[in-house]
Formats: structure tokens, C-alpha cells, sequence
């Protein structure tokens, strides 16, 4: 969420995330692990159009590599609630609420899968 408006197209911002996922990938590969990948969390300027285009179509790039590489997208919309006293500045950072909403709510997602 901090990073996807310094992309200058869609395209550049999905390469960097389909080489950062696929390094993840082969550096675990020997063992047996699920992968989860949390697309950005909520975030005030959420209607910003920028060079790569708005921050939906970042969270869509995010969901739809994760997926290239069979790793489990988690949404982040889903973590924490867009009420700006969750946010330790009021709309971007987590403050202590808004990080017991994310584990909570994130223990919720992945506990299934074990």
C-alpha cells in the first residue's frame, strides 16, 4: 500500500510482484509451506488515480499473481475496517485497534488451512 503509487504502469508493478513472489517461492521450495499473500489494506486515498492506475487495480495485481503461484490471497480490505481511529494517523498506519482487528481478523482467514 505504501509503494504502488511509484510505478509507472500497471505492467511494471505486476513484473516486480511476480519476481518478488517467485523468489519467495524457489527460496522455500524445499519445504512444505503454504504461502499467504495479503493484498493492501484499506488506506483514506483510496480513489487516487496514479501512473500504474488506482489502488483497486494494485490490490487486483496482487490477488491475481499470488494466484500464478498457488498462494493463498488474503484480502486486506477484509483485516482491518476503514474507520480512521483504527489507523494510528487516521488513514494509512494501523494503531493498536486497528492491529488487533488485523490478527484477529487474519487468524480468522488462515486457520482454516491447517
Amino acid at each position: 500500500t505504501n509503494d504502488y503509487h511509484f510505478f509507472e504502469t500497471a505492467e511494471q508493478m505486476e513484473l516486480c510482484a511476480r519476481e518478488f513472489l517467485r523468489t519467495v517461492k524457489e527460496f522455500y521450495s524445499d519445504t512444505a509451506k503454504r504461502f499467504f499473500v495479503i493484498s493492501p489494506i484499506w488506506r483514506a486515498e483510496f480513489d487516487i488515480v496514479c501512473p500504474m492506475g488506482t489502488f483497486k487495480d494494485a490490490r487486483e495485481i496482487v490477488a491475481r499473481v499470488a494466484k500464478e503461484f498457488d498462494m493463498i490471497h488474503v484480502d486486506g480490505l477484509e483485516l482491518v475496517p476503514p474507520i480512521p481511529e483504527f489507523y494510528q494517523d487516521g488513514y494509512l498506519h494501523p494503531g493498536d485497534l486497528g492491529f488487533a482487528q488485523y490478527t484477529q481478523n487474519l487468524l480468522s482467514k488462515i486457520v482454516k488451512y491447517f
